[in-house]
């Protein structure tokens, strides 16, 4: 069945023109403890007629035009409300209303002092008092070699050295010591944290997810879990 915008325009016009009719005949009532029974039931009724002709009129291919024009600004505004915050957090993020202690339990994982201080200094990871933070962090890391070896006892050197799909051996030949250190980087971009390894030594790499628990309850603030990072 073809849509035909001449016949819809005055269906529309009727069905946009009942509703608004009947929100201004509701204004013009009496508080609802001041109606009497029967009013209230001829509200009711009027009101599920209205919701029973639309939908069949919708069904029928008919009042496409007044059904948009009353979904377009929501429509519009949950897209621009993603926009906005997917558009933001190239540039910053808003931070938790509640600013996190930067301690970091050593009964719920295993970090070597490398990660914890990545951590504790990280406004991404355990949030901040501060209203913004950058939405992009860099932070100085080990080596290929001192990587594999720190991986031994922490959790998170784990997670990124497992991120790793491919190292490059040709890299590796011609860097000296000095230019040889990967970088952690840690990425907000809405809705996703992730923290991706970096360096000339690596030829692909995965970005592994990052999940906070926003409802920690104040005595465990100060507590980070090992199950923060879902890799």
């Amino acid at each position: 069945m073809l849509y035909d915008l001449m016949l819809d325009i005055p269906i529309s016009a009727a069905l946009l023109a009942a509703w608004g009719s009947y929100f201004y005949w509701t204004t013009l009532l009496p508080d609802s403890d001041k109606m009497s029974y029967g009013l209230q039931m001829g509200c009711l009724a009027v009101m599920m007629a209205l919701f029973l002709v639309s939908g069949l009129t919708v069904l029928l291919g008919k009042g496409l035009l007044a059904l948009g024009i009353v979904l377009s600004p929501i429509i519009l505004g949950f897209l621009l409300y993603f926009f906005v915050r997917w558009f933001t957090s190239l540039l910053f993020v808003f931070n938790d209303w509640f600013y996190q202690s930067s301690n970091v339990s050593k009964e719920c994982c295993r970090l070597c002092a490398k990660c914890q201080s990545i951590i504790e200094r990280s406004p991404l990871l355990i949030g901040s008092k501060w209203l913004f933070s950058r939405s992009t962090e860099r932070h100085a890391f080990y080596t290929k070699e001192e990587l594999e070896e720190s991986a031994r006892n922490c959790h998170m050197c784990v997670l990124v050295l497992k991120s790793v799909e491919e190292f490059s051996k040709s890299a590796e030949k011609t860097m000296t010591k000095s230019n040889c250190g990967l970088t952690l980087i840690i990425r907000y971009r809405w809705p996703k944290l992730e923290l991706e390894l970096s360096g000339p030594s690596i030829s692909k790499a995965r970005r592994v997810p990052v999940k906070r628990n926003k409802n920690w309850s104040s005595e465990y603030r100060s507590k980070y879990s090992h199950s923060l990072f879902a890799g």
